[in-house]
């Protein structure tokens, strides 16, 4: 329409009409102007997609906190030797300005711009960034490559039209997600090589609160690629894991100014900067000689630091003047102990608002981001609502105004002054503020999955399950704890040693640190290699491959990661999360990188060789004989300084079977060791090759076989720790031939593990994970915690860390490093396999293989304890509750008065035939004791457990029944009930009917099966679950309510009308309202979720009665609780 249109304007034209001629323009210049319009809408709306923060605003807002911008105060950079070569030089690629905290380093980039910005050839081509690690708009690589293209696009409209064209195709949300920094990295480099941008320079403030390290490793790739166009300048703490990241950078293209080397001029700075400060103390204004001395002391205690003289100003601001030379000399130097010494008069200055203040400080301290006005008053009234008087938004508006030292309100939003500051809150052990911050931390780690499902439980669970002298719970637990809650379990009086608990969704092998500890890799049977992140919990990613074994190593900058699967090693960049190669080496069992990650170390039953990476070589390899098997090697710093050559005779002849590149050891002195056995018919030959000398040192003869991960040599390749089969640990001094023997009690052992400085050894049997010093050559830590169900172990980097998974994949990160006492593995608590209500809820019995306690549920103490010399594995209350009957592993039961302890009865396992009395054949003695019950006059009682281990034709094992008279002690009836269902599932509970003439049995999977009491007939089967219950107690009669699973519940209901329509009476044994979620996680009342469980308290045996419960977790703690709902 607009070609016919201009072919007509054009005919128009030629003839004399001019007025038709002049429409026609009209209709084109709007639709132009239309055209336009939309374009210039369309460059808007792509350009918000960068603008999640203006860094002008940014540099505004910091310049306004810190008072505004001084000008002799930098002045000094702009004629430094290192500044003029990057300013003036073509491709002068990076200057980094480096510089301890309060140095002004900050002010000297805002000086930096303000000069540039004045000259018109580089105004244009300028860019810049201020990182702040408080906030996490502006604290991570891809805001800061956000923000520097954001600043050229808005300058340069047709290179955003250029770029926004280029994108038109791509998703909306392409800068969001996973592929955000990817396509933010590619925007940016399209953006530098345009030729409308002439040699750009790109400013980078505070590099060091960048946040995820992860990240930073792309926008380092990203500096070294356009190092040689762009011009950046950098500034920072001197920290060096940016040093290694600048490495890249060209040499003649890095350049370095440390501003501990040119202290003189800072010092300079700081002197004019203390003269423009002290003008506006009302103390100094006609003191000349005291406006003097001040500058003085301010100038010597300064130590060239900016920070610490605008806090010691910001004090005289609150001094009169016959004070002024008493807080000088108070004034301490360095940053930490000033802190200490502000924050002291500022609690005296808070006087009644002490709480309020520290609260406001530990909350702004544990925010991940600037909190607003709004959302401080909303964290903080839990406090407020402790202290007299009201308060109110305007209230902490003052509280705020009040902790003015340490952080400032700009337009209702909250900033720490200075990243050190939120540093000193964070590290200061002894202070109040740490102490909340510190729990509110462990809180919300230990609360993490329940918090995420229903974030009020930081009110409950959080404050429920933390410890009894925790600064948290002192603090909101009067406010924040609800009134239904009656009677809280006792807690104990600090955190425990769990630092960390990730709930992972699968069943996981094999697990490791990052060499920073920061994160965490896991192998599982789905062939699936999770990374996980320490310090949140949350999964950062998933790697999925071809059968991945337990075997995986981190580089040392934690970016690359090493992963053996079932045909070889796969090596994968976790930045930009691809795998970057394979190395076709089957069957490794460990791997190490060295040299900064230049190789991987690889070590199999066959093999062991050092891969160079980038090249894609073995360097070296050694190959075993027949018969021989690798199982350890033991690297020192001097073993990856080799010289290689292809010369095969410079190793004796047992390198002969290796046919790849040999190496050559310049230096002779101890490189490497590496164990080896040689399984013979009869016996085990193990022997230790020193491979600098390239030959056995060490042989000794062993008698049995030893498996995968059983041997482990020290730090000093000396001594080799040896773990039999048969569950002994040894450790062998390879110089002197001697063997020390590790006492285990228990010789289960579950797995095993070496610290990477191999100076620990770790394992897990049964009862109890232990860590074990080498050196000292005793116990460092111990738990019973989890003890039967962890799956694997491993150290962090510094030995500082134990991570454990359990059998249902959860992680558990334990701290090793603490000052608490440790665990006794003399007075460890037993595992507590059942616990029980009396039914007058008077008493909680629980039960061990070694003892039963009995329990006040109101006080949760322990007030008595009943022993046997065999193993107890049932308990039951009479309905009268006055007996507490137990069963043994030797068919024994033992009858208890529970008021006093005393032993009533003891009730002997006799030999009958199945169903008369009289002798009984050996076949079906009964072996142990699975379920007790009481008769409903408490006269007789009913126990059954499974006969001898021989079958019952096709019926399964028989269960044996046996009916006791309490008052003679004697056996009534004893019969064998035979279910192959049964056998292999095994009695939860028992129950008598109400006349007792018959007996419910309900089995761990839910199904119900119906006794005749005298004869053992089976009489009905009930229905049930497909998958076994855990050995918990189930409720059974009268008044009393004793249960755990709403499944179980189901269950006793069948069993309830059953009796009911069969007996002719109405049966109520109705389950109680209180009950455990499916997945352990939560108490529930009346099958609605209360109180979500942190991972740590999850039961292993859970009773309730009436509106009582309890809960033994797997560190085999009992915590009761009471309700009022």
């Amino acid at each position: 329409m607009i070609l016919f249109k201009m072919a007509e304007l054009r005919q128009f034209s030629e003839n004399t009409v001019g007025d038709n001629a002049s429409i026609f323009q009209g209709n084109i210049a709007n639709m132009t102007n239309n055209f336009e319009a939309n374009h210039a809408a369309a460059d808007e709306s792509f350009l918000q997609k960068f603008s999640k923060t203006n860094p002008i605003d940014n540099k505004n807002r910091i310049l306004e906190s810190k008072g505004g911008l001084l000008d002799d105060s930098y002045r000094w950079i702009l004629e430094h030797e290192q500044f003029r070569k990057w300013r003036d030089t073509e491709n002068s690629g990076v200057l980094w300005i480096k510089g301890d905290p309060g140095k002004g380093k900050t002010m000297l980039l805002c000086g930096i711009i303000k000069e540039l910005e004045n000259d018109p050839k580089i105004q244009e081509r300028l860019a810049y960034f201020f990182c702040q690690a408080t906030d996490d708009k502006i604290n991570t690589s891809t805001a800061i490559i956000r923000g520097l293209s954001y600043l050229y696009l808005r300058q340069y409209p047709k290179l955003l039209s250029r770029i926004r064209q280029e994108n038109k195709d791509e998703p909306d949300d392409f800068l969001e997600g996973d592929n955000e920094r990817f396509a933010l990295c590619r925007i940016f480099k399209s953006v530098v090589k345009d030729p409308c941008i002439t040699h750009p320079i790109c400013i980078i403030d505070a590099l060091d609160e960048c946040q995820h390290e992860e990240s930073l490793q792309a926008l380092f790739s990203l500096i070294v690629d356009t190092s040689s166009r762009v011009k950046w300048l950098l500034s920072s703490r001197n920290e060096k894991w940016i040093e290694r990241g600048l490495r890249a950078v060209k040499e003649h293209q890095r350049l370095t100014l440390e501003l501990r080397g040119n202290s003189e001029h800072v010092s300079s700075a700081v002197k004019t900067y203390i003269s423009h400060c002290i003008q506006d103390i009302h103390a100094l204004k006609d003191d000349a000689e005291l406006r003097h001395k001040t500058a003085e002391v301010l100038h010597t205690k300064a130590n060239g630091t900016f920070l610490w003289v605008t806090l010691v100003v910001k004090e005289l601001h609150n001094t009169s003047h016959p004070h002024v030379e008493a807080v000088l000399q108070s004034m301490p130097e360095g940053l930490k102990e000033l802190y200490d010494e502000i924050l002291r008069r500022a609690k005296k200055r808070w006087k009644a608002d002490e709480r309020a203040c520290l609260a406001i400080l530990a909350t702004v301290t544990a925010a991940k981001r600037p909190l607003s006005m709004e959302e401080l008053h909303m964290f903080i009234s839990p406090t407020l609502m402790q202290l007299e008087g009201k308060y109110n938004i305007h209230s902490v508006k003052g509280f705020v105004e009040a902790c003015g030292s340490f952080i400032s309100n700009t337009n209702d939003v909250i900033y720490f002054i200075h990243q050190s500051v939120k540093d000193y809150m964070g590290k200061q052990e002894a202070s109040q503020i740490l102490e909340l911050t510190s729990d509110l931390c462990r809180a919300v780690s230990q609360n993490r999955t329940i918090i995420d499902r229903v974030p009020t439980q930081l009110y409950v669970s959080a404050l429920v399950f933390s410890p009894v002298e925790s600064r948290l719970r002192k603090t909101f637990e009067a406010a924040e704890l609800p009134e239904w809650m009656a009677i809280k379990p006792v807690m104990g009086q600090e955190w425990g040693h769990c630092l960390q608990t990730i709930e992972g969704p699968f069943r996981t092998i094999f697990v490791t640190f990052s060499p920073d500890n920061s994160k965490l890799v896991s192998t599982d049977f789905l062939s699936i290699a999770t990374v996980w992140d320490l310090t949140t919990g949350a999964l950062l990613q998933q790697l999925h491959g071809s059968m991945y074994a337990p075997c995986a190593a981190f580089s040392s900058d934690g970016n690359t990661l090493a992963l053996r699967h079932s045909e070889g090693v796969e090596i994968w960049d976790l930045v930009g999360g691809s795998r970057s190669k394979k190395i076709n080496h089957t069957g490794i069992t460990s791997m190490t990188f060295i040299a900064e990650g230049t190789y991987l170390s690889m070590l199999g039953p066959k093999l062991f060789t050092t891969h160079d990476i980038a090249r894609s070589v073995d360097l070296h390899t050694y190959v075993g004989q027949p018969g021989e098997k690798f199982h350890d090697v033991v690297l020192s710093s001097s073993f990856v300084q080799l010289a290689f050559s292809d010369i095969k005779d410079r190793v004796e002849a047992w390198s002969l079977a290796v046919w790849t590149l040999v190496p050559y050891f310049t230096n002779k002195t101890f490189g490497a060791r590496l164990v080896v056995t040689l399984e013979g018919e009869n016996s085990t030959l193990l022997k230790v090759m020193d491979l600098a000398a390239g030959k056995y040192t060490q042989t000794m003869l062993k008698c049995r076989k030893i498996g995968e991960k059983s041997l482990f040599l020290i730090s000093d390749g000396m001594r080799l720790v040896v773990r039999h089969s048969y569950g002994v640990i040894r450790v062998w001094d390879l110089a002197t031939g001697l063997w020390q023997t590790i006492d285990l009690p228990d010789k289960r052992l579950r797995t095993m593990a070496i610290s990477p400085c191999r100076t620990r050894l770790a394992w897990a049997n049964k009862q109890d994970i232990c860590v074990w010093d080498v050196a000292s050559n005793e116990y460092r830590w111990a738990s019973t915690s989890d003890a039967g169900r962890t799956n694997a172990m491993a150290f962090s980097p510094d030995d500082s860390r134990l991570a454990l998974v359990t059998v249902d994949g959860t992680f558990k990160v334990w701290e090793l490093t603490t000052s608490k006492p440790l665990q006794s593995l003399d007075s460890r608590p037993d595992a507590i396999m059942e616990m029980v209500y009396s039914p007058n809820g008077k008493w909680l019995a629980s039960l061990t293989y070694n003892d039963i306690k009995l329990w006040n549920p109101t006080t949760s103490e322990c007030v008595r304890t009943l022993r046997t010399s065999s193993n107890f594995t049932a308990l039951e209350f009479s309905l009268d509750s006055l007996w507490l009957a137990a069963g043994d592993d030797r068919g024994t039961i033992h009858v208890y008065n529970a008021a006093t302890g005393a032993c009533h009865q003891t009730l002997t396992s006799v030999e009958y035939d199945d169903g008369d009395i009289g002798p009984k054949s050996k076949h079906s003695a009964q072996m142990s004791i699975d379920s007790v019950t009481f008769s409903s006059n408490s006269s007789t009682l009913a126990s059954v457990g499974p006969g001898s281990r021989t079958r019952d034709g096709d019926q399964g094992f028989g269960y044996i029944l046996k009916i006791w008279d309490l008052a003679t002690g004697e056996c009534l009836r004893a019969v064998t009930l035979s279910s192959r269902a049964m056998s292999y599932i095994g009695i939860g509970t028992l129950i008598f009917s109400p006349d007792n003439t018959q007996l419910g049995s309900i089995l761990r999977n839910g199904i119900v099966i119906v006794w005749d009491a005298s004869t053992g007939e089976h009489l009905q089967t009930l229905g049930g679950h497909e998958k076994p219950y855990s050995h918990l107690h189930f409720a059974r009669s009268g008044d009393r309510k004793n249960t755990t699973t709403d499944e179980f519940a189901e269950s006793l209901a069948k069993l309830s009308d059953y009796f009911s329509r069969t007996q002719g009476v109405e049966y109520s044994n109705k389950a109680p309202e209180l009950t455990i979620s499916k997945d352990n996680a939560w108490i529930q009342w009346k099958k609605e979720p209360k109180i979500g469980l942190p991972p740590e308290y999850r039961p292993k045996t859970f009773a309730a009665h009436e509106d009582y419960c309890a809960i033994a977790t797997y560190a085999h703690q009992v915590l009761c609780f009471r309700f009022s709902f």
